[in-house]
């Protein structure tokens, strides 16, 4: 933030709150294994599934209702849309430099 300015501070809020969601259910989840619940109960049952989802989701496949995975695409999209022109404008002069001392 000191580099690209205050307004990407909403950026990296992404990033803590993808964090804070899998904190939380993660101690959600550590407390709900000490409860024997009824195998019946389906509305604690999908809970749970969506607990597991938010601390276990596969590294790289977001599925719609991964909230984490969801965070961490638009921090990903933000910080490239950012940074692409910094990075297009500093590693493309490097290759034309090398191209044009390679004709020399």
């Amino acid at each position: 933030m000191a580099i690209f300015g205050a307004e990407t501070q909403a950026y990296f809020e992404l990033l803590y709150e993808a964090t804070t969601i899998v904190r939380v259910s993660a101690n959600a989840l550590f407390e709900d294994a000490l409860i024997e619940h009824d195998p019946s109960d389906q509305v604690t049952r999908e809970r749970l599934r969506k607990l597991r989802m938010d601390v276990f989701a596969s590294k790289g496949k977001f599925e719609d209702e991964d909230r984490v995975g969801q965070k961490l695409l638009e921090f990903q999209a933000r910080i490239e849309e950012l940074c692409r022109p910094i990075v297009d404008a500093t590693f493309g002069r490097r290759k034309e430099r090398r191209s044009i001392e390679r004709r020399s």
